[in-house]
């Protein structure tokens, strides 16, 4: 069985049906689908995915999607939200992206709903950046340099050329398209004390913060060898490339972690599974990643 663990409706021009032919093309069975909610958005980027779009999809597609929701935290009922996820047909608690801090009241009363479910949640841990938004009125190399200026392509390039090109007489240019982006669950000391205190509840990190640390010496890679209720999310640009950059730390990686790494797109098809096939891995390894360990922590 393999899954991508990590899907979103209408996000980067994915709408189900060229998901589910995405599904097809590569041999994947099944995907996670799940929602992104925040009723009062910290900052730009904001893409709302609703639960009942996830239902849908699922209803249509019984056999291929399984779906997640995670209400936000800041919601006046969101306890009742949680306990509400397996009644309504959801098999977690994501994608959870939110500008609370582990340790806060609304935090904690989230984490225990959720630890009752018995469901696993799927979090995003991203550190406040700054991206330049392109004007449409301007000429094509201005649009151009905004976009490039936070591009991930070939290995940062462009984004490394564009900052140094808007620095000095260019600098009033970049200040005037700046957008600041909200940091997500930063704080990894916070993390470590919710791990301990709910060590029932399967926690999944996702994001460019969680995947920087998880190297050598890195906090996420020690707080992994720690506390075994930690998961892996391989998707999205960030955690593509931070195994992709070193083949032979990913292997290791894998299989160390093996029940505890899982496959996924997060819609950034940027060749993941072909990548894992490649590394050499044991079947039992790369089973385990590639689907294994989604279908065990879904429930599925």
């Amino acid at each position: 069985m393999r899954v991508d663990a990590h899907m979103h409706l209408d996000l980067l021009g994915l709408t189900i049906d060229r998901i589910i032919g995405y599904l097809d093309e590569h041999g994947i069975d099944r995907c996670w689908l799940m929602t992104w909610e925040e009723e009062s958005p910290a900052g730009p980027g904001y893409t709302p995915c609703p639960p009942d779009a996830v239902l849908d999809a699922h209803r249509r597609h019984p056999d291929r999607i399984v779906p997640m929701y995670a209400p936000d935290p800041r919601r006046d009922d969101a306890r009742a939200a949680v306990a509400a996820l397996r009644d309504r047909g959801f098999r977690g608690c994501a994608e959870l992206k939110t500008t609370l801090d582990w340790q806060a009241p609304e935090m904690q009363a989230y984490l225990g709903a959720i630890a009752e479910t018995r469901l696993p949640l799927l979090f995003h841990m991203e550190a406040e950046s700054v991206l330049l938004e392109p004007l449409e009125s301007e000429g094509p190399f201005s649009r151009l340099l905004a976009r490039a200026w936070s591009s991930e392509r070939f290995g940062g390039f462009p984004a490394r050329l564009a900052r140094l090109l808007t620095r000095g007489p260019l600098s009033g240019w970049r200040r005037r398209r700046e957008l600041r982006l909200p940091s997500y669950l930063p704080g990894f000391a916070a993390l470590e004390l919710a791990l301990r205190d709910f060590p029932g509840l399967a926690f999944i990190g996702h994001g460019p913060l969680f995947w920087r640390q998880l190297t050598p010496g890195g906090a996420t890679l020690r707080l992994m060898g720690t506390y075994t209720n930690l998961h892996a999310d391989m998707s999205a640009a960030s955690g593509f490339r931070a195994l992709a950059r070193d083949p032979g730390f990913a292997r290791d990686l894998l299989t160390r972690f093996r029940d505890r790494v899982l496959f996924g797109s997060d819609n950034r098809l940027l060749g993941q599974l072909g990548f894992l096939e490649s590394l050499g891995l044991e079947p039992a390894v790369l089973a385990r990643v590639t689907g294994g360990n989604a279908c065990r922590l879904a429930g599925t």
